[in-house]
């Protein structure tokens, strides 16, 4: 069986009291990750509202929330564990989906993201997680980022090579795991 995984590009419109529906595939994948979950329920995300996408926001299954409030909490006291706890628990909202799929994005975040009153919300699929963008910010910070990546790259760089040094990687870390 595939595992329920965020993919793909949405662009979704908001309502004037902030519901935006989450595409059916996104659905499915929170529910599969909801352990709560059961059919005919509405199953929850949270958002992750701090400053690490630069003006987008991270949503998390219960399930991917879970397991990192897990390793937050494993973590010794120290400034490593204050920044994490910031960030994943501190700067995060759970939002439950109504009957009807859509998620109620309070003011806080339509104003982190610059939203008003039926804009579009660019909805993008990251396999665990997905993010939620004003267009025209992702624009702006995804096309710097990646001038910026593809700049230090040879001029014959092909993306697929990528997969293949973290396929190499992971080799090598299944390996070490054996001996």
């Amino acid at each position: 069986m595939s595992r329920a995984r965020f993919r793909g590009e949405h662009h979704l419109k908001m309502d004037s009291k902030g519901r935006v529906s989450i595409p059916a595939e996104f659905r499915r994948a929170l529910e599969a990750n909801d352990p709560d979950w059961t059919d005919g329920a509405n199953p929850r995300m949270y958002i992750h509202y701090g400053d690490n996408l630069k003006g987008g926001l991270a949503v998390y299954t219960v399930k991917a929330q879970e397991e990192i409030e897990d390793i937050v909490l494993d973590m010794d006291y120290g400034p490593e564990r204050e920044l994490s706890e910031d960030y994943f628990l501190t700067s995060t909202q759970e939002i439950k989906l109504d009957d009807t799929g859509r998620a109620v994005l309070p003011q806080m975040l339509r104003q982190k993201l610059a939203l008003e009153d039926g804009m579009e919300i660019l909805a993008r699929g990251r396999g665990d997680t997905f993010e939620m963008w004003n267009p025209e910010t992702h624009r702006a910070v995804r096309s710097a980022r990646t001038s910026e990546f593809l700049a230090s790259q040879p001029a014959n760089f092909d993306p697929k090579s990528l997969l293949n040094d973290a396929r190499r990687k992971r080799e090598e870390q299944r390996m070490q795991g054996r001996d």
